[in-house]
C-alpha cells in the first residue's frame, strides 16, 4: 500500500511471541493537540498497559516483546521504541495453536466497515480453548476490558487518543488518512478468527 499522510497520527506495532512464533498487533492514534506528540511516552505507556492488563491472560511462554511507534505524518517520520523489559504471559500449561485467535472489534460512532477496527489476539493455553473457539469467558472478558480501558487511559497518560485510521473510501485511497475516534471494544464471537477469514464473521 502506498504511503498516505496521517496528519498528527501515529501507528503502534506491538510484537508478541514464544520461542517458535511471532505475532504483531497494530493500533492507531492521533495527537490530542497539534505538535503535542511524545512518541516515547506513548510507546512506554502501551507496553505497560498491555503488559499489565492483557499478558496475564496469555501462555507463560508467550511474551509482549516490544512496542514500536511510528510518526505517520510523513513517510520519513520518526520511529520510537519502548524502553521496557518484555512481559511474560501469566498462564501455565500447553500453548494453543497460533491460529487460535480471539477477535476484538473496536467500535466508533460512525457506520460502515471503514469505521470499525479489530485486533486478533493469540497466545492462549489449550485449557482456555476448544476445537474452534476460546472457551474461557473470564479470559475473553479480561482481554476486552484491556482494550475498552485503553479508550480513556491513553488520553489520561499520553498526548494521544485512540482511533480507527481509514485509508480508503469506496475502494479508493484517501488523500490523507481520516481518523475516527474509538468509543469502545467488544468481542462479537468467541470463535477463532484470522485476517484470512472475514466471511461469515458476525
Amino acid at each position: 500500500m502506498a504511503f498516505i499522510e496521517f496528519d498528527d497520527g501515529a501507528l503502534a506495532i506491538l510484537e508478541w511471541g514464544s520461542d517458535a512464533t511471532q505475532w504483531t498487533t497494530t493500533l492507531w492514534f492521533k495527537q490530542l493537540a497539534p505538535d503535542s506528540a511524545d512518541y516515547q511516552e506513548l510507546a512506554d505507556f502501551l507496553h505497560d498497559h498491555f503488559g499489565t492488563n492483557l499478558c496475564p491472560s496469555l501462555w507463560d511462554n508467550f511474551y509482549l516483546r516490544k512496542v514500536t511507534v511510528y510518526d505517520m505524518q510523513t513517510e520519513t517520520g520518526s520511529v520510537t521504541y519502548d524502553t521496557k523489559t518484555q512481559v511474560q504471559g501469566g498462564k501455565t500449561g500447553t500453548g494453543a495453536a497460533l491460529n487460535a485467535a480471539l477477535v476484538v472489534t473496536f467500535r466508533t460512532p460512525a457506520r460502515g466497515r471503514s469505521a470499525r477496527g479489530r485486533n486478533y489476539i493469540t497466545g492462549f493455553v489449550e485449557a482456555d480453548t476448544g476445537a474452534d473457539e476460546v472457551t474461557n469467558a473470564t479470559t475473553i472478558s479480561d482481554i476486552v476490558d484491556c482494550f475498552d480501558d485503553l479508550v480513556t487511559d491513553v488520553q489520561t497518560n499520553t498526548d494521544f487518543y485512540w482511533v480507527v485510521a481509514s485509508h480508503y473510501s469506496g475502494g479508493l485511497p484517501r488523500a490523507e488518512v481520516m481518523a475516527i475516534t474509538i468509543s469502545g471494544a467488544e468481542n462479537r464471537s468467541a470463535k477463532f478468527g484470522s485476517q484470512r477469514r472475514r466471511v461469515d464473521r458476525p
